[in-house]
């Protein structure tokens, strides 16, 4: 599953490396988001079928272990893609320009499925 996340770092670091650098940050934030968003899903999905009820009262608790567990993709996403720009480079290098076109649409993708996947699980 990470080389899904590793193919998404590689797109939006090489969109954005005049801004960013080699460094990636903004790779790192997209990858961050996608995995906080599909985890949202996971839990929002896992709330549905349980049908626990309601949770307003518990607001908080579930925004700060939101805060958490965000912060934790993101530090450990700071950790595994720091240094990676090149090797990935190197590893998509033969790509041809309709594996190209098709992988950015993947990743446009990957990143729309989860606000589509919240919309149909709220909505239900």
């Amino acid at each position: 599953m990470m080389r899904v996340f590793d193919y998404v770092f590689f797109k939006v670091s090489k969109t954005y490396f005049k801004f960013d650098g080699r460094t990636g940050a903004t790779g790192i934030a997209a990858v961050t988001i996608v995995q906080s968003l599909f985890l949202c899903d996971i839990f929002f999905f896992l709330i549905r079928i349980s049908e626990v009820g309601d949770l307003s009262n518990h607001r908080k608790q579930i925004g700060a272990i939101s805060f958490v567990v965000i912060l934790a993709l993101f530090f450990f996403n700071i950790y595994y893609y720091k240094d990676k720009y090149n090797r990935l480079k190197n590893l998509w290098k033969s790509e041809t320009e309709l594996q190209a076109t098709m992988g950015s649409i993947f990743v446009f993708c990957l990143i729309i499925i989860p606000f589509v996947l919240a919309f149909f699980i709220v909505n239900n």
